[in-house]
Formats: structure tokens, C-alpha cells, sequence
């Protein structure tokens, strides 16, 4: 693997050249300039993963000698932090169908574990005593005031405390129900972000990217910092379309890309808005297709480690996570 002081190194030279060589070209004359061992035949046997090399050498030449302004519409943007550079892109047209209003009241009000007191044994016992709906409790002289919680939460829209509390009384399931409130959006405010950096934590972030409906096409935008100068003004830029969008969709970024943006803007001494209701897309897919290596690669993206926590027992919270039951903040009192 490429040092990380001949990565900033290369970087640092596409920088200088005047038509923004494409980086990939920067460093693979690096990596051969400094003998620095590149592809499959630098991993030991059985170490790495050489797909991953493989995709890296395929994308090497198919854009060797590429320049960003033949890839991308490209601008230098300017603002009170300094500059970076703006890469635009569009697919048109697009379409991305969104969860029916309708259709999501029902799967959130049918789930009545979301009441505070009601555990899978009891919302079954009510099921079957033909209790369908976290409305049916409004009455109820126990429930009835964590219900009417719930119905205010939806009515007035606050994705926010509807999350949380589906994550607090849910654990690992709330993270898929979650995916049920955007269709309380329209699909112009939902934002899918992504982040590059070097690697290691703490360390300066070189790409904000992300991706959003305007005029039934998709736009995506990337901030690239093109030296360590430029990264608060991509930060700056990047937050800023965020301040009016309400869902921000990530690919395990409560993980990596939401705590670096917060470990970046502290660094810098950046004010954050507002943050949008925030869905992680990694768990409710590993409950889904779970993580091999092959549906892993069929969705596109890479195979996460495997966690060093246990799996809890069946009906047991996960580590570290709060104990099922607990109140939301600002839920009523049982």
C-alpha cells in the first residue's frame, strides 16, 4: 500500500499542474518514480484484497492522461474560507420513487413495540386481542399518553424524535423502519453524501460529495480540496447543501462520514446548521443480505470488517445500546 506521505506527495503535484492531471495518473508516476510497489504483486500471498486492486489498475488505465475537466464540468469556487474545486456531473432523466405517505404511517403505527411499555410479548397479546394501531391506544389508561407522543411526532413532522425513538425502542430494527419516514419528504430534500480522505482518523478530508434530485435529473456535486488549504473551504460548501435538504442518506456514515465531519469542523473551528435526520443505509442492507462478499459486491460497495462486539442473545439489547423499553426524551411518562 502506498505511504500516505507519497499519496499527499502525488496529490500535491496533480495540484501543481496546470490542467489538474487526473490524480490516479500522479500517483501511479509517483508509485514508479519512488519504486514503490503497486497491484496484487505487492500483497503478500493471501493478504489484501485484490479485487479491489484489480478495479484500482482498470480505472488507472482507463483514465491514464485523463484530465478533470474531460470528466466533469469543473469551476474554482471562492468564499470567506478560501477555494477548492467544483466537479459537476448529471444523470438525466431520473426518477427515485420514494415510500408512499400513506404506505409509511401504516408500517410505523402498525409496529406498537414503539409504544413505551410494550414489548414484543405484549404487542402480540394485543394483536391478538384485535389491537392493530399505535392509534388504537389513544384511550388506553396506561398507553395512551406514549401513543398520543407518537401521533404528535408524526403530525407535526419531527423526523428527528421519530428516529431516535424508533433506534431507542427498536435497536437494530428501527434503523430499517427508519427508511419509512422519507416518505413524509419529497425526494428534491433527500441528500446522499459521501466523503474521501487519507485514511486514518483525524487525518484531512479531500472530497465532499453528494448527490440530489433537481428537475427530474440527478445532480452530483464534489468539493475536491486539491491541497490541505482548500479542505475547510470544501467543507464549508458541502455543509451548505445540506442546510435545506431534510434526509441525508449515508453508506455507514454514524460510523465514518458523520463523526469526520464533526472531528473536521471542530478542528477548523467551523459552525455546523441544523443537522438533517440522518439514515445509515449499512444496517438495515447487512439485515438483509448480510455480509458476504459476493452480495456485498453485487450492491457495489466494499465488505465492512467483521465487529469485534458480540452478537447479543435473541431479545437482548445490542451492546452498548440502550435497554429496549427506555423513554425518548420528551416521550410521557408510562
Amino acid at each position: 500500500m502506498m505511504p500516505v506521505g507519497t499519496m499527499t506527495q502525488a496529490v500535491a503535484q496533480a495540484d501543481k499542474d496546470n490542467g489538474f492531471r487526473s490524480i490516479a495518473s500522479a500517483l501511479r508516476q509517483r508509485g514508479e518514480e519512488s519504486n514503490v510497489p503497486m497491484g496484487p504483486a505487492a500483497l503478500p500471498n493471501g493478504a489484501g484484497e485484490p479485487n479491489r486492486w484489480r478495479s484500482a489498475a482498470r480505472l488507472c488505465r482507463q483514465y491514464a492522461g485523463v484530465t478533470l475537466e474531460e470528466l466533469y464540468e469543473t469551476r474554482v469556487e471562492r468564499g470567506p474560507y478560501g477555494s477548492c474545486l467544483h466537479l459537476t456531473d448529471q444523470v438525466s432523466p431520473f426518477e427515485l420513487a420514494l415510500l408512499d405517505p400513506a404506505l409509511a404511517e401504516d408500517l410505523i403505527f402498525s409496529e406498537l413495540r414503539l409504544v413505551f411499555g410494550v414489548g414484543p410479548v405484549t404487542a402480540e397479546a394485543m394483536r391478538a386481542a384485535g389491537v392493530r394501531r399505535i392509534t388504537d391506544l389513544l384511550g388506553h389508561h396506561r398507553f395512551g399518553g406514549s401513543a398520543a407522543w407518537l401521533v404528535q411526532c408524526w403530525e407535526r413532522q419531527d423526523l428527528g424524535a421519530l428516529h431516535d425513538h424508533m433506534r431507542r425502542r427498536l435497536a437494530g430494527a428501527g434503523h430499517g423502519l427508519g427508511f419509512a419516514l422519507v416518505g413524509l419528504v419529497r425526494p428534491e430534500q433527500v441528500v446522499v453524501v459521501d466523503l474521501e480522505t487519507l485514511g486514518l482518523w483525524g487525518s484531512p478530508m479531500l472530497l465532499f460529495g453528494f448527490a440530489r434530485l433537481h428537475g427530474g435529473s440527478l445532480e452530483i456535486h464534489q468539493y475536491l480540496a486539491r491541497s490541505g488549504g482548500e479542505e475547510p473551504a470544501a467543507l464549508i460548501l458541502g455543509l451548505a447543501a445540506l442546510e435545506d435538504c431534510e434526509v441525508m442518506v449515508t453508506y455507514n456514515g454514524r460510523s465514518a462520514d458523520a463523526p469526520w465531519l464533526a472531528q473536521r469542523c471542530a478542528y477548523f473551528g467551523l459552525r455546523r446548521g441544523s443537522a438533517p435526520l440522518h439514515l445509515d443505509l449499512l444496517h438495515p442492507v447487512r439485515r438483509r443480505y448480510g455480509s458476504s462478499p459476493s452480495v456485498k459486491s453485487e450492491l457495489g460497495a466494499p465488505v465492512p470488517p467483521a465487529s469485534p462486539v458480540p452478537h447479543a442473545a435473541p431479545g437482548s439489547p445490542a451492546p452498548g445500546s440502550p435497554a429496549p423499553g427506555s423513554p425518548a426524551p420528551g416521550s410521557p411518562a408510562p
